[in-house]
C-alpha cells in the first residue's frame, strides 16, 4: 500500500488516498475516544510498555477536554 500512497501523494490525489485508509488501519496507529476513554484505552493497549505519551486535540485545547485525559493518566 505504501508505494501506491506515495505515488498518489505526488500527484495530489488526496481523495483516493483517503479512500484507501480504512478505519482498521487508523485504529492500528491511533488511540481515540472521548477524553474519559483515552487513558484507559492507552493503558489497555500499552500497559507497562510505554512511559510517556503525548496527545492532540482537534482545534484549540480546552481544560474541559484535556483535564479528563490528564486526570485519567494520573489514575492509572
Amino acid at each position: 500500500m505504501q508505494p501506491e500512497l506515495n505515488r498518489l501523494s505526488k500527484t495530489g490525489d488526496w481523495a483516493t488516498m483517503a479512500a484507501m485508509i480504512t478505519d482498521e488501519i487508523v485504529e492500528t496507529f491511533v488511540v481515540s475516544g472521548t477524553p474519559e476513554q483515552i487513558a484507559p484505552r492507552l493503558q489497555e493497549r500499552y500497559g507497562d510498555i510505554v512511559q510517556r505519551v503525548s496527545f492532540d486535540t482537534p482545534g484549540k485545547a480546552r481544560p474541559r477536554t484535556s483535564r479528563p485525559v490528564i486526570e485519567g493518566f494520573r489514575a492509572t
